[in-house]
């Protein structure tokens, strides 16, 4: 988010100091912005989950894609969940796997996965998560911790969550992606 707040900001003349304007000013910013296309929860065990809703909306013509997820656990997730998450990359006509993978124990994935574990933290998710109604509206991918360049230009990423201990699936589903990777040099 603040990466792509820098690159807007960049764009744009009006953003650069007045101060800075008789310096010269050489320097490059990669800029990744990552373009939710749709999602599907594929399968949910009603065991551990239920009524679990996802969907990708856009509120203006220039505005942002947000990610809209909402469900009910029925036990306490922590160290007992673990979260896989494969990209996929579109190639030839088809969603190949790739080489970027995340393997996370639920609590790992929330306290230290700076990408997409930290949009679930600006939500209010903490670990452990008791079990109740949740509703993660608005989350977008905090791009700004992304590495400076993204190995291709369509993708997505399979999720599966289980249990640590039975691998048990809990829940599964995957989200179609764009990653937009801007290079600004002023």
């Amino acid at each position: 988010m603040v990466s792509t707040q820098i690159c807007r900001c960049i764009s744009h003349d009006a953003c650069l100091p007045r101060l800075l304007t008789k310096t010269i000013l050489i320097f490059t910013l990669n800029c990744l912005d990552i373009i939710p296309e749709s999602v599907k929860i594929t399968y949910v065990n009603n065991k551990f989950v239920d009524e679990v809703y996802a969907n990708i909306r856009r509120y203006s013509r220039s505005g942002s894609y947000y990610i809209n997820l909402w469900g009910s656990i029925k036990h306490t997730w922590a160290n007992n969940i673990s979260v896989h998450i494969v990209t996929t990359e579109f190639l030839h006509n088809e969603y190949r796997r790739s080489f970027i993978e995340f393997h996370y124990k639920f609590c790992d994935f929330i306290n230290k996965e700076p990408m997409i574990g930290q949009m679930f933290v600006l939500k209010g998710v903490v670990c452990p998560l008791p079990k109740g109604e949740y509703r993660l509206m608005n989350m977008t991918v905090q791009s700004q911790h992304f590495p400076n360049r993204w190995p291709f230009e369509k993708g997505g990423a399979d999720v599966n969550v289980t249990t640590t201990y039975t691998k048990e699936v809990v829940a599964s589903g995957y989200i179609h992606l764009k990653f937009k990777q801007d290079k600004k040099k002023n």
